[in-house]
């Protein structure tokens, strides 16, 4: 239920949470639920290929955890981004970057609803304000922890998702390969995903659901 909780504070945009997030004893494993089950509703909205190739329920639902830890894994990146990026602009301790780090899960509550992703013609129009809403939290997650202004925090947010594009197009290339044989052996059906599409996915774009009309055609 803390869970659950969390997610409606973070939707309102409500600081209360981060502070909360911080003091309370279960607090990281509150936001590694948030994160968990946004990956796993994203991969929901994105599972058309899935359908498609009539993957058996044992590999679908085993694939619905493997995208939730890998989601963790990737926000976990992220936030550590944003941790390095804030600790060259800005003049903060130590224990703030280690918080922004953790707190930046919480940018994932909106994700929750990613399997509505799914919903044919809407689809990616709720996609794209799924994202827009990330983006809003993860900005007042930076504002809040590291104490600076807005701007301050969107040039931090922008430069950390530039970090990213770097780093998955130079040693994040044997990850994607890596990802794309683990997504074969899992689910037994192929996804040729570039790295920008597994970029997009750790930010909660639309790259397996991009693609997903070209398997329906395979």
């Amino acid at each position: 239920m803390l869970v659950f909780t969390a997610i409606g504070y973070a939707l309102r945009l409500d600081e209360r949470v981060y502070a909360a997030a911080v003091i309370h004893p279960r607090g990281v494993e509150i936001i590694m639920g948030i994160v968990f089950l946004a990956g796993v509703s994203m991969f929901l909205g994105q599972s058309v290929i899935l359908f498609v190739n009539r993957v058996r329920r044992g590999r679908f639902f085993f694939s619905l955890l493997t995208n939730g830890v890998v989601f963790l894994v990737s926000y976990l990146i992220w936030g550590l981004a944003i941790a390095f990026i804030g600790w060259l602009m800005f003049d903060v301790e130590a224990k703030d970057l280690i918080i922004v780090a953790a707190l930046i899960g919480l940018s994932t509550a909106p994700l929750v609803f990613g399997f509505l992703i799914l919903i044919p013609y809407t689809g990616p129009a709720i996609g794209k304000l799924l994202n827009v809403w990330q983006l809003l939290i993860m900005i007042t997650v930076v504002e809040f922890t590291l104490r600076v202004g807005l701007f301050a925090a969107i040039a931090c947010v922008g430069l950390s998702w530039l970090l990213m594009l770097l780093l998955t197009n130079t040693i994040g290339r044997p990850v994607v390969r890596l990802r794309n044989a683990l997504y074969r052996k899992v689910t037994g059906s192929d996804l040729e995903s570039t790295t920008q599409d597994i970029l997009l996915e750790f930010s909660g774009g639309q790259g397996l659901a991009d693609q997903a009309p070209e398997g329906g055609q395979a």
